[in-house]
This record gives C-alpha cells, structure tokens and sequence, in this order.
C-alpha cells in the first residue's frame, strides 16, 4: 500500500508538472484524397477535451491549396482533431499534447459512398432525399424532394429568389453523410454548423434551378469498394503515415481503448502521392474491421516492444500501458465473437481460419500476455489523468486479467477519490462494485460508496451504485 501511494504521489507529481508546462505543439503535414489529389474545400477543428477556462478555444483552421495544413496547440492536454473535407468522411483523431516541438502527419481522407439509385423507383425512398438552402432556411421537412428521370438520375428543382443560391442535399449518403453539395456550383462554402455548401452566383435562371444528382458520376471523388460492398460499412475513413514513427504513439493508446468498433489505418510510407487503386484495395481489406487477428497480434507486439524502448516519454509510456489493455480486450471480444461464429463463415467474415480441426476454445492460446505492463498502470498514469475518462471497459477488464490484483484495486479507490471526471469515476465505480459486491449485505457498507456520497452526495453516481448492487445480487440469487 505504501509503495501505491508512492508512486501515485510521483505520478500526480509528474502530471502537474506536465500541466503548468506551457510550450508550443506544431502538428502539420498534407491533408489529400486517397489518390492523393487536392481536396477544394476541408476544415479543421481542435477540441481539448478538459478546457481549463472558456477562453481557451481553438479557432477553426483551413488547409493550404496545395493540402499542407499546419495546427499549433499552445497547452499540454488531451485533445481531439477533427477533419472534415468535402465529399469524404469525416476523421477524428485523439492525441495526448505534452511537450513534443513537432509532429509531422500525413492523412489520406477517403471519400464517402454514395446512393447507387438502386431504390430510387420507389416514390417513398425518394421523399427523404430533399435539396435544402437559403431558398427555405435550410429546413429539411420543406425541402424539396427529387423525383426519378429516364435515365436513371433524379431532380429536384428549386426557386431563384436571389442573386446568390446555397443548397445543400440530404439522403444522398449511407448514414455517414448528413448533408452533401451537387453540383451545379461556383464555389463550395463551409456553414457555421461545419456542414459544405455548393454557391451559385453565375448565370442563375429567372424562375427555377435544376439540382441533378446521377449514381456513379455527380460526386467528383468516388470510393472503392472491395468485396463488392454496395454500403459504407467499410472501417476505414483515412490512412495515416508519420514522418518519426514513435509519433503514433500519442495517438494509437488512445484510439484503442476509446473506439472500440475502429482501428489506426498507419501505412509505413510516404503518402504524399496518394495510393494506386489497387493499394486502395488491399489496405481497405487489411482494414475493413478490427475482426482481423493478425493485424491485432501486430498491434500488440509493436506497442510492447516500444513499451521498453529506452528514454520513452513517462506520459506515452503510461498511455501505452492502457493501449496494451486495450488492445488485449479486443482481441478478447474477437474471441468471443468466434466461438460464436461457425467455422464455415470465418474466411468469409475474414475474422479466423476456417480449419475443421481448429478448437473453439483455443484460438489465442499462443497469445502471450506480458502482465508487467498492465500492473505497471497504477504507477504509471496518475489516478487524475485525464485519459482515464476516455476508457469504458478497461476497468472491468484489468481486474478480470489481473485477477483482481491488490493494486488493481487499490489505484481504483485512488481514482473515485480524486478524479475530476465522473464518467472515469463511473467506470471504475461499476468494476468494483461488481468485484465486491457479494461480499456485503448492503452497498452502504461499502467504502467505495461512501467515498462517492461524501464526494457528489445522493446524485447518479450513487444511483447507480446501488442499481448495480442489485444486479450483482440478482445474479447469485
């Protein structure tokens, strides 16, 4: 116990040095379409994740005509960038800021799918397609929608009422897109809702305006679709290449234990000059799921190797411990998802071998774990960190791989106690009230219920508490 609070003294030590810090973070690099041409319109927008006043926003940014884009962040922090480009889907990177002078990251954008009109003779699909704009305040119930033509495109038409039209289209996408511009246009505008726009000044028509949309050929920038998928459902929204490759190492930590249904596409080249259609192909199969054994078993060897390197950063070192755990609980729900998943269907599903001899029950059996990382956790991130927030089923999980070590549990007291965040509070407080729960009569008698009523008093969280404690005692019954 001494030696836990110890550590915890360093390790707070350690994260609030890092917070009165205040040095500068340059993040730049090329921000292009996956074939590595220009993008007309992107933006992007910073986040911190736990401000320290409402002052401390970050203005929106816009990248360069040539695609270079250039990001300063000024505090150490937790922050996720966000970056939306015009006709792909939109990436949202987590990154840990502390005192790195530069990162250097390019980023391949991969455009969204788009309606293949397969529906479009059916009057009642069409009604949810509707153009939108300045003509009708952008209200989608007044919109207007498209109708079918004889060549298998559908129109909208929409009325002149001014010398400048802004429309945008809904229902064009495959829940991914919310709102999309056709052309005809000018230029492309950015809306104060971070939504695109197409503008038309020029040559405007005296009563009406034809909005046309045409399957396979309005939309400039066109995916490929691997397997012959027909929806985008596919993982992937970008690729990712950094310049120093300990780099990703801000990055993937957090992306693992906070997106559970995602992975980190980083390809190990330069993509300045985008990918060949045929490189498309193979890093979308390599990455249309996290169900992909092989590329998890690469994921954990990489960060336990990088986890030892010498002279690593004490803050990447602790988020990596958390990626390790989070890495090991995917490739747990993957083996669960197999047992339940007929031999027959894995190679089709990509997500296992379909060998007639192979055990359901021993498919990771040759998985080493190296348990020195995960009980290094209470050492290394501070039970204040802000990442701690950022993970939802990790703290069930290290206990059920630990075997619900002493350490575990005592760093999990440390963090009900101190963290400033309820939602890591909660997710601590769910694993050990069903750790210890049977061994109480009553949720009141247990300490780490007191410790949350002295601190939030009869709020959610000791709601909760005692909803859980319930269930925990249901289930032995």
């Amino acid at each position: 116990m001494i030696s836990l609070l110890k550590s915890i003294l360093i390790s707070t030590l350690i994260l609030f040095c890092i917070s009165t810090v205040s040095a500068q973070t340059t993040i730049h690099g090329k921000l292009l379409s996956v074939d590595g041409s220009i993008i007309p319109k992107t933006i992007i927008s910073i986040h911190e994740q736990y401000p320290r006043d409402i002052f401390s926003g970050y203005e929106d940014l816009y990248v360069d005509a040539d695609g270079s884009y250039r990001i300063t962040i000024l505090e150490p922090g937790l922050y996720n960038i966000t970056f939306r480009a015009i006709f792909h889907r939109n990436v949202n990177i987590p990154i840990l800021i502390i005192d790195q002078e530069s990162i250097e990251m390019d980023l391949l954008l991969i455009p969204g799918v788009y309606n293949d009109g397969r529906y479009f003779e059916n009057d009642e699909y069409l009604e949810w397609i509707r153009v939108i704009g300045n003509f009708n305040n952008y209200d989608f119930l007044t919109g207007i929608p498209f109708s079918l033509n004889d060549d298998g495109s559908i129109s909208a038409f929409i009325p002149v009422t001014s010398d400048t039209i802004r429309h945008q289209v809904r229902g064009l996408g495959y829940g991914r897109l919310e709102a999309t511009p056709l052309p005809p246009f000018d230029e492309y505008n950015i809306r104060r809702n971070r939504s695109f726009e197409s503008v038309l000044y020029r040559n405007l028509p005296s009563d009406s305006l034809e909005i046309r949309y045409t399957p396979g050929e309005s939309i400039p920038y066109q995916r490929l679709l691997p397997f012959n998928a027909d929806q985008d459902w596919l993982n992937p929204g970008f690729f990712i290449n950094f310049k120093n490759s300990s780099d990703r190492y801000w990055l993937v930590p957090i992306h693992l234990i906070r997106y559970f249904r995602t992975i980190l596409p980083i390809i190990e080249r330069d993509l300045t000059n985008g990918l060949t259609s045929a490189e498309q192909l193979e890093y979308m199969e390599k990455y249309f799921s996290e169900e992909s054994t092989d590329h998890l078993r690469e994921i954990k060897q990489q960060i336990s190797n990088f986890f030892y390197q010498p002279n690593i950063h004490p803050q990447q070192k602790a988020i990596l411990s958390l990626g390790y755990a989070g890495v090991l609980y995917r490739i747990e729900m993957l083996n669960h998802m197999l047992r339940q998943t007929p031999l027959s269907m894995r190679d089709m599903l990509d997500i296992g071998k379909s060998n007639e001899n192979e055990s359901e029950s021993n498919l990771f059996d040759d998985l080493t774990i190296d348990k020195e990382i995960l009980l290094q956790i209470p050492q290394l991130v501070a039970p204040t960190h802000p990442i701690l927030s950022q993970a939802q089923t990790l703290p069930q999980y290290l206990l059920n791989i630990t075997g619900s070590h002493t350490d575990i549990i005592d760093y999990y007291m440390e963090i009900v106690k101190n963290h400033s965040s309820e939602w890591a509070i909660h997710w601590v407080l769910s694993a050990l009230i069903r750790e210890q729960a049977s061994d109480y009569k009553s949720v009141d008698q247990m300490e780490v219920y007191q410790i949350i009523v002295e601190r939030f008093g009869e709020g959610e969280l000791a709601r909760r508490s005692h909803e859980l404690f319930r269930q925990v005692h249901h289930q032995e019954w």
